[in-house]
């Protein structure tokens, strides 16, 4: 790792409480390219978080920072770290200093907390929001009746902290409703799914099916992802467009997701170098031709700016192996 930081790593961080006994921890990770290309993940720490102090983010920021200097990485070095979090505004205050890019599957799941989100919203979407609450119970009362034996699929339940759970949820319903249905009339328990429709988990759980890709994908550890950003976010807003044969509710969400996406997923100058330096994607077709001239003429400056230190490093590799050639002979 320490070899890898004189070219640069990143390190993605995170915090947790556990509901059990209440302790919050933070979790740091690195991300390197080791010498023969390949990309590596070693975990620096998990630190329970001193639970007599605030977690301001002048605290947060003390304790990464003693963390990292204990596996050193001092603060002269973290010009060549860039730091992986969530959006929580006393993380993000924390790592102000620094180079910070935010989470994108993180940010996804904040577009879809909002876009269902009960606050605000029409009198159409409540038979929606209240079949996706109806759904929660009928996993819960099936999990703990023990009835999930007997169906061909297990179903998931929807959490919070879990990305993707609504979509796995909503599916799970949805393509064994008969038998779940079945199920529940031999128990008596039919009430448990009035309020159902299949039709409209289905509609839901495919509109979300691209965002689980995209959120999936993003968060691979064994492969570049930082490529992939702008196009995830150019396939995810084309996605929320409004489609001809809608119902009312998803034309609400579509619209409530497109809003979000624009508020929060936020596409930078770093995201789109990373594109134009994938061989794959480098035509930057999703950009316009005003912004892929700019991106280039970024991109150029910094290969410029980075000509004198790979200079160096290729003078200090030649005059290693020839020291190391001149002992053999001697």
């Amino acid at each position: 790792m320490n070899k890898a930081l004189e070219s640069g790593i990143g390190i993605t961080t995170d915090m947790w409480t556990d509901s059990h006994n209440r302790r919050s921890y933070t979790a740091l990770t690195c991300h390197f390219v080791t010498e023969d290309w390949s990309l590596t993940s070693r975990v620096i720490s998990t630190l329970e978080f001193d639970s007599t102090i605030r977690k301001t983010a002048t605290n947060i920021h003390e304790q990464i920072s003693k963390e990292l200097l204990e596996v050193g990485i001092s603060a002269d070095k973290l010009s060549k770290v860039v730091f992986v979090s969530d959006q929580g505004p006393n993380i993000k205050a924390a790592l102000k200093n620094y180079r910070w890019i935010p989470c994108a599957a993180h940010v996804i799941n904040t577009v879809l907390k909002h876009a269902f989100s009960e606050k605000n919203e029409p009198t159409f979407m409540g038979e929606v929001t209240g079949q996706i609450t109806q759904s929660k119970h009928l996993v819960t009362y099936l999990k703990k009746s023990g009835s999930t034996l007997n169906l061909p699929y297990a179903v998931i339940q929807e959490c919070e902290t879990r990305w993707n759970s609504k979509a796995a949820m909503l599916s799970s319903i949805a393509k064994q409703h008969r038998e779940i249905r079945e199920l529940l009339k031999e128990k008596g328990q039919e009430h448990r799914m009035e309020r159902i429709q299949v039709e409209v988990l289905t509609t839901i759980s495919e509109f979300l099916s691209l965002f689980r890709d995209a959120s999936e994908d993003m968060e691979g550890d064994r492969y570049p992802t930082l490529n992939t950003v702008l196009l995830w976010r150019h396939r995810l807003g084309a996605h929320c467009e409004p489609r001809f044969q809608d119902p009312d509710y998803m034309r609400h969400i579509r619209s409530r997701a497109s809003e979000l996406l624009n508020e929060k997923f936020i596409i930078t100058s770093t995201h789109k170098i990373a594109t134009f330096l994938s061989p794959r994607f480098k035509s930057l077709k999703v950009l316009s031709h005003e912004e892929n001239i700019a991106v280039q003429m970024e991109a150029r400056a910094l290969t410029t700016a980075l000509i004198p230190t790979l200079q160096a490093q290729s003078e200090e590799v030649i005059q290693g192996k020839t020291e190391a050639i001149t002992s053999n002979h001697i």
